[in-house]
């Protein structure tokens, strides 16, 4: 029954010893084997993800082995640790002007939080629609690290006080923030499940369409829990837009949950623009962009803009209003606000077809699928 450990426990056991308990996720291949499991064997339960049927819990070895024998336990996985990985973008993919038009669905963020910048309060702005706060349990609007703000605006943030040069990709949209990352950037795999249990609960009451995670863990070996979570959203009918990594130009660095098929994974384009002048043909991809395979699949899918992006970010802490930044987090929010002016032009296309009108209209680089995937994406092919 090793084969449905996580080899990740397997070395821990190594070091800790076999008596040693440690936490572990269990997935069962029913919510309702996963029920009766927790009743018979009395289980020190911390949470339950019925979404994915799993179970966190604390075991040794030995009660390891023997949950893993069950021909009902699919397997038991470790708990990974996440962190948190516009102008001329938005010129680059082709965004001429945000859409006015308020979206009828929602976009879910799960990232460090928003500050109430006053590019989401003044004139047209999106509309927070809920803020569950996993960290800290508050209730107002905030974000100690400035990474969801910057992340968030560039979906969405109408670049008021710099007069629209730094609005994000589509304005008007509800926004659901999450906030399950610290101050550090950084939190656990059960964490970033809870988000996504409160999503899955929540995609009809507050129509969630989309979902931006600008994170990313060590991929697990078999049925990674992130994985399993994205895809089950995927499958719910939410698109999941997720950043690839910065662990390039090393092969097979691809972070989870953006290892999934299903998910769209995005990587960095570096556009080696000088000011906000550009040259197609002066783009290449960016050094850190995570590459592929995974799972013997291509990856990542799309490439945008994600070097030296200006964004919104927590005057607080920055003493401005706009910040920049790089990376493959900063690429994802471009993409998850163009998913969200497809799903305004095509509010009944399934999130495998908004993926595949993605990485239909795209330019190639390289040729090289694992590098840069279909290429960087060209809006103005798509409206």
């Amino acid at each position: 029954m090793i084969n449905k450990i996580d080899r990740n426990l397997l070395n821990s056991i190594n070091i800790l010893g076999e008596h040693a308990k440690q936490y572990c996720i269990v997935r069962f291949d029913s919510d309702a084997c996963a029920k009766k499991y927790i009743q018979e064997n009395n289980l020190d339960t911390y949470n339950y993800y019925s979404f994915i049927n799993s179970v966190v819990t604390n075991l040794t070895f030995k009660n390891m082995y023997k949950l893993a024998s069950k021909q009902d336990v699919v397997y038991i996985s470790s708990v990974s640790k996440v962190c948190t990985l516009v102008n001329v973008a938005k010129q680059i993919i082709g965004v001429n002007n945000p859409n006015d038009e308020t979206a009828s669905f929602s976009i879910a963020v799960i990232d460090t939080g928003v500050y109430p910048h006053l590019d989401f309060t003044l004139g047209r702005h999106c509309n927070i629609i809920s803020f569950v706060d996993l960290i800290n349990g508050k209730t107002r609007l905030y974000d100690d690290n400035g990474h969801g703000t910057f992340v968030t605006s560039l979906i969405c943030g109408n670049g008021t006080v710099s007069g629209s040069k730094y609005s994000g990709i589509d304005y008007n949209n509800n926004i659901v923030v999450i906030k399950a990352l610290d101050s550090d950037g950084e939190t656990n795999a059960l964490t970033i499940l809870s988000a996504m249990q409160y999503i899955y609960d929540n995609r009809e009451k507050y129509n969630i369409k989309i979902v931006c995670m600008s994170f990313g863990s060590n991929v697990l070996d078999k049925d990674d829990p992130l994985v399993l979570g994205a895809e089950a959203l995927w499958n719910a009918g939410v698109c999941v837009v997720c950043a690839c990594g910065n662990s390039g130009p090393d092969a097979e660095t691809i972070k989870s949950p953006s290892a999934s098929s299903r998910v769209i994974s995005v990587g960095a384009l570096q556009d080696n623009r000088v000011g906000d002048v550009y040259n197609k043909n002066m783009f290449e991809v960016a050094q850190f962009s995570s590459r592929g395979p995974v799972f013997g699949n291509y990856k990542p899918d799309v490439i945008v803009s994600g070097v030296d992006v200006i964004s919104a970010c927590n005057f607080h802490i920055n003493k401005t209003h706009y910040t920049k930044m790089s990376g493959t987090s900063v690429a994802t929010p471009i993409v998850a606000g163009v998913v969200a002016k497809l799903i305004k032009k095509y509010p009944n296309h399934s999130p495998d077809q908004i993926k595949k009108i993605l990485i239909n209209n795209c330019n190639q680089l390289t040729g090289d699928r694992n590098v840069e995937g279909y290429g960087w994406l060209n809006l103005e092919k798509i409206l």
